[in-house]
């Protein structure tokens, strides 16, 4: 078979669907509190983007950045846990695109929002 042909859609499609399912499986590990295996799957070159007005709002283009410009930041001002709840995950090959909401209480007493996505 050529390049492209049905194989390789085949194996595009199984990809895709392994990688959604392993990264489904990572973030509920996190919505039950450990964000490890999550943060394990995070390739170093993501593509974050936090929608919103918080501290931790932005677009980030390395995991690093991610770490130090977002979380970091937003860590820094949390009065409890961070609390992290799935939304929809969807996968192109070996490319996963997924958006999950983040709450948490900050120390300013009031509750702080986020849509986020990485892909």
């Amino acid at each position: 078979m050529t390049a492209g042909g049905p194989t390789r859609t085949i194996d595009a499609v199984a990809t895709a669907a392994t990688n959604k399912t392993l990264v489904r499986d990572a973030f509920m590990r996190w919505e039950q509190g450990d964000s490890r295996p999550f943060f394990a799957l995070i390739d170093d070159d993501v593509r974050w983007t936090v929608i919103g007005t918080t501290v931790a709002s932005g677009d980030f283009d390395s995991k690093q950045a991610v770490i130090d410009e977002a979380f970091g930041p937003l860590l820094e001002r949390l009065d409890g846990p961070l609390t992290a709840r799935f939304v929809e995950v969807a996968a192109d090959g070996d490319r996963v695109f997924l958006r999950f909401e983040i709450s948490t209480n900050v120390l300013s007493d009031r509750l702080n929002r986020s849509s986020t996505g990485s892909g």
